[in-house]
């Protein structure tokens, strides 16, 4: 039986200087460069966020983004991060906007999904409200040959999986799942039991977009998270390469192999 795990390197994991509600979150290292990166430590999925994605796109195109993709083993992307698209007015309409760019990536990069977050710093949710707008978003998403999920996160009004599911089940939507990064699920405290009445529950080591005044506090775990899978990776390699030595085989298998598990279990 195989054990293989497949990782998707969420955007913070390798965005290099820059951070969630920052000045800008345009990553500061080349896309090529962040790729090649996550093959190498045995990703096969990558994630981007909006502002990068479309400073990546201007500069060099869909077509040179699969074709760095495919060359360097991720066969799972994922774009992010919608809000608002719930909203009404001038919210509502930069909504759209984004929401227009992410479906057109969606469609060129055959992204698995568009994830989505609910707002910021409140408590009260809307389920129908919210539940009409989410139908809208997964018949755009459903066009685009993709999908919606909608991340858990515990600092607003979707915060748990009990209000995600209200809200999909409501909309009746075929196109919708829900997603949570370890970092975030440990802060909302929801039980791991409740992850059975998702679809899919995704899970990266990454941290997801936070709110300007938790980002600092938030994102000091994330680095540290990913500081010590690269840690570990790049010992595990070094290993792994002295017994390919001894033992005569080739040593990226084994150490790729490595690097998912150590990121699964991160």
């Amino acid at each position: 039986m195989s054990n293989k795990v497949e990782l998707l390197a969420g955007h913070w994991t390798l965005a290099g200087d820059t951070y969630p509600n920052g000045p800008t979150e345009v990553s500061s290292l080349p896309f090529r460069d962040r790729v090649e990166a996550a093959g190498f430590a045995g990703y096969t999925g990558l994630g981007i966020v909006h502002q990068d994605l479309v400073a990546v796109r201007n500069k060099i195109g869909f077509p040179e983004m699969r074709r760095i993709c495919g060359d360097n083993g991720i066969v799972h992307f994922e774009v992010e991060f919608l809000i608002d698209w719930f909203d009404e007015g001038e919210r509502r309409a930069e909504s759209d906007r984004v929401r227009k760019d992410l479906l057109e990536a969606a469609a060129e990069l055959k992204a698995r999904d568009i994830k989505i977050g609910g707002k910021f710093d409140e408590e009260r949710c809307d389920i129908g409200r919210y539940a009409e707008a989410f139908a809208s978003l997964c018949e755009d998403a459903e066009r685009a040959g993709t999908t919606i999920a909608i991340e858990v996160l515990p600092f607003t009004n979707i915060r748990d999986l009990k209000v995600s599911d209200a809200i999909i089940s409501k909309a009746g939507a075929r196109t919708a799942d829900c997603a949570s990064t370890s970092g975030t699920w440990r802060a909302a405290a929801s039980p791991m039991r409740r992850l059975r009445r998702c679809r899919r529950a995704t899970s990266s080591p990454s941290s997801s977009t936070t709110p300007r005044q938790r980002s600092r506090a938030h994102f000091g775990t994330t680095l540290c998270t990913t500081a010590f899978c690269q840690e570990k990776v790049h010992s595990d390699r070094q290993s792994s390469s002295r017994r390919s030595r001894r033992q005569g085989s080739t040593a990226s298998g084994r150490w790729r192999s490595s690097a998912r598990i150590i990121g699964c279990c991160l």
